[in-house]
Order: C-alpha cells, then sequence, then structure tokens
C-alpha cells in the first residue's frame, strides 16, 4: 500500500476523556470518512476537555453547516494541526518483509516467502487474520479466520483448492481478545470511543473461522445535538451485541473494512495441478 498514515499518540499525551481521537478526526474528515458536523462536535468535546485550542473554537463553533467555506475550514483544520502537534501522512513502519515484495504475477500460496511470512506474523503478534476465498462460488466462498496456531494455517492451505485467494493483514488488528462480560464492553466501547468506528469478530468454538460485525459512527443530522445522538445509538447497538452474545470469545479493534486502504495485506492464490498460479472470479 505504500505511504499510509500513523500517528497515534499514546494516549497520556492528550486526552479527550476517551473520545474520539482528534488525530483520527481529522484524518477521517479528510477521508470523507467523517462529515463535518461530526467533526465541530469531536472539536467541541476536546475543548470540554480542557484541550484549548483558537482553530478548534472556529471548528467547533464558528460555522454555519449549511452555509461555510470549505477554504476556511481546511485552514482551521491545519491552524489545529501546528497549534496541537499533530502530523499526519507520515511513513509509517513496514511490519513484514512481504509487504516490500512486489511480484510480477500472482503469488503461489504455497510459496516458502507466503508461509514465512505467515510464521512470522504468528510469531510477533501471537495470532494472524486471514480471508480465504474460494473461486467460482458466486461470491459466497469467502470465510475470515483469526488463525492463533501454525497447524491452524496448514489446515487452512491443505483444504485449498485451485485459485483459491488467501488474503493475511500483515498487521496487528483486532488486537484485543476476551470473553464478552462487563469488563470488556468498557473495553470494547473505549476502542469504539477512539475510533468512531469497530469491528467485533465472534469466535467460533473449536475452530479458527470468525464472523465480522461492523460498527461505524453515522449521522444524517447538522448539530452537535444529532451528533451526539447518533453516537449514542452506535454505542447503544455495540451493548446489544454484547447483551445478545454474552459468554462468547471475540476479537476487537478498529473497523477493518473501513481502514482497509491503510492496512497492509498480501495475497496469495493456491496453484493450478500443473503448478501455474492463476487467478479467479472471487
Amino acid at each position: 500500500h505504500g505511504m499510509v498514515w500513523a500517528s497515534i499518540r499514546a494516549e497520556d499525551e492528550r486526552s479527550s476523556d476517551g473520545f474520539l481521537d482528534i488525530e483520527i478526526a481529522f484524518h477521517k474528515f479528510d477521508r470523507q470518512m467523517l462529515i463535518l458536523c461530526q467533526l465541530s462536535y469531536v472539536a467541541a468535546k476536546w475543548l470540554e476537555a480542557g484541550n484549548y485550542s483558537s482553530p478548534l473554537m472556529s471548528l467547533a463553533y464558528e460555522f454555519n453547516p449549511f452555509d461555510y467555506s470549505e477554504v476556511e475550514v481546511k485552514e482551521w483544520i491545519q491552524a489545529a494541526k501546528i497549534e496541537l502537534a499533530i502530523e499526519l501522512d507520515r511513513a509509517k513502519e513496514q511490519t513484514h518483509s512481504l509487504s516490500h515484495k512486489v511480484p510480477k504475477g500472482p503469488s503461489s500460496a504455497l510459496s516458502q516467502d507466503f508461509t514465512e511470512g505467515a510464521k512470522q506474523i504468528l510469531e510477533r503478534f501471537g495470532q494472524l487474520i486471514m480471508l480465504r476465498r474460494y473461486a467460482y462460488m458466486g461470491g459466497g466462498g469467502g470465510s475470515w479466520h483469526l488463525v492463533t496456531h501454525f497447524s491452524e494455517w496448514a489446515k487452512l492451505l491443505d483444504e485449498g483448492r485451485p485459485r483459491t485467494a488467501y488474503t493475511i493483514i500483515l498487521e496487528n488488528e483486532l488486537s484485543v481478545l476476551g470473553k464478552i462480560n462487563s469488563d470488556f464492553l468498557d473495553q470494547t466501547l473505549k476502542i469504539f470511543d477512539k475510533w468512531g468506528d469497530l469491528m467485533i469478530a465472534k469466535i467460533l468454538d473449536d475452530d479458527s473461522m470468525i464472523s465480522l460485525h461492523p460498527f461505524e459512527w453515522k449521522m444524517t443530522g447538522h448539530s452537535h445535538q444529532d451528533a451526539d445522538e447518533s453516537l449514542q445509538q452506535a454505542r447503544n447497538r455495540v451493548v446489544e451485541f454484547f447483551d445478545k452474545h454474552r459468554g462468547a470469545r471475540v476479537a476487537v479493534g478498529r473497523n477493518i473494512w473501513i481502514w482497509e486502504d491503510e492496512i497492509y495485506e498480501k495475497t496469495a492464490y493456491y496453484p493450478d495441478a500443473d503448478g501455474s498460479v492463476r487467478t479467479g472470479a472471487y
């Protein structure tokens, strides 16, 4: 993926009382993943938490969402970045040697490079997220897996067929694991509050397969009250999921579907009987 954004500071450097990180909010707004009214609400929350900044005052209170200058808003954001010492769009450290390699054609899932790469991820993070897609299944041949032992990885490869696609995430996503209870709900809501989105992976018993459940703070209103109500509705949906699945094992993190363009991944394919590596329709 090349250059991506990776500038989340230690939580004790600045605080918004657990609310959406201002760096993430700026980045989401720039990527059109957050609308202006949400950004204004985040800015107001940061001011309430004692993070005074005159550009944040402008973002929070000095515009009419129906009649504002895009240039002016961008100037406020840039000024806030400087005043709060925020750096975006920095080069991200490569997490794995696989992300350096650009093959001329599709890679084999049975290659030593792909296997060794998976081993390194397992050794480093203790888990590996994989999407396996069988070809020519009308879009219904995909399954997500959270691999924690190399034997699970080997089993998934053994079950492959020609042109099966294996996509592995090279970073430590969905890294918070636990069993659903009140304490784990608190941890999960903190992740949601930081990112403004969430992915919950429900782990199936005695299997590496997981079901993914995305959550996101969305809104269609134009006021701080609208933003607050939509945020509470999104948090309530997380609570409802926990109530429904109490006792289940889950892994949580930011929504990997929303952030997929900023997460390193690698895809390889199960070779045909003649050893050729070809892609299919997924």
